[in-house]
């Protein structure tokens, strides 16, 4: 019976992601045809929650398929560190400099903004499931006889998460912010891989996440008006990011055999208990 299961889950599975790219492109013709070339704020928030939690559900189904569904189980582990590290640079992100000084405005209601959040949290839940929930497992699993396998999966990984954000190119996005997003967006996995490695759970890497687009999208999705950036919140990054980054290279060395953790699966006396 177990076995049947697993077996029509790459079919579902598959169905689901069908579901959302059906629900991609008819969102883009409606946008195209009916709303003049763009939602409003509100519409494509809503949009990009459905996209996301569709592609998300597909990605878990994956993720159950191949096994590595120990990163489903909340807990912190030896992580608390870890985390609070992501979660300092994830407040680094926000732009409280900008907003205090009034270069920053927040233009929309506050029903849109707590919809902007749910917005974050879905992008969160939706990337991180994919990269780090089934991305990073299988290429552990293909690299975990290599000297420093863990660390070419991390590294792996996190460019393949960071150049699927090239696709942004063809919504009409400048090729130097791309490029710029590219960059930030690898070391954001490498932090999220060293955080899931540290907890044995996607909890943190996607609240931690999710924080982070909060701050990093708040204007380009139309929530607010003005600049992100002032030469305070640059420095504030450079530095939290730059002492987090390095306790994070240092925290996965002495750790990296930990990673091995989560792609082991349970022997059949362990299924029996």
């Amino acid at each position: 019976m177990g076995e049947k299961k697993k077996n029509t889950l790459p079919i579902i599975a598959l169905i689901v992601c069908v579901a959302a790219v059906i629900t991609i492109i008819v969102t883009e013709i409606l946008k195209a045809t009916v709303f003049g070339g763009h939602f409003s704020v509100t519409g494509n928030l809503v949009s990009g929650i459905v996209e996301r939690l569709l592609l998300a559900a597909a990605c878990v189904l994956l993720i159950l398929v191949y096994g590595y569904g120990a990163t489903f189980r909340p807990g912190l582990g030896k992580g608390l560190l870890p985390t609070l590290g992501g979660f300092a640079v994830a407040l680094a992100n926000f732009p409280f400099f900008t907003l205090a000084s009034g270069e920053l405005e927040i233009v929309e209601s506050g029903g849109v903004v707590t919809l902007f959040v749910f917005h974050c949290l879905f992008i969160g839940l939706f990337e991180e499931i994919a990269f780090r929930g089934f991305v990073f497992p299988l290429l552990l699993d293909k690299l975990r006889d290599k000297r420093h396998g863990a660390a070419l999966a991390v590294i792996s990984s996190s460019g393949i998460f960071a150049l699927v954000h090239l696709l942004n190119l063809f919504s009409g996005a400048p090729f130097g912010a791309t490029a710029l997003q590219i960059g930030y967006t690898f070391l954001v996995g490498c932090m999220c891989n060293v955080i899931l490695i540290a907890t044995k759970s996607l909890l943190f890497p996607i609240l931690i996440h999710a924080a982070f687009d909060v701050g990093g999208t708040i204007v380009s999705l139309g929530v607010a008006k003005g600049s992100n950036w002032s030469a305070p919140s640059i420095v504030v990054m450079a530095v939290v990011g730059t002492l987090v980054g390095a306790y994070m290279i240092y925290y996965f060395f002495r750790h990296e055999r930990d990673a091995i953790e989560l792609i082991e699966k349970p022997t059949a006396s362990e299924h029996n208990e």
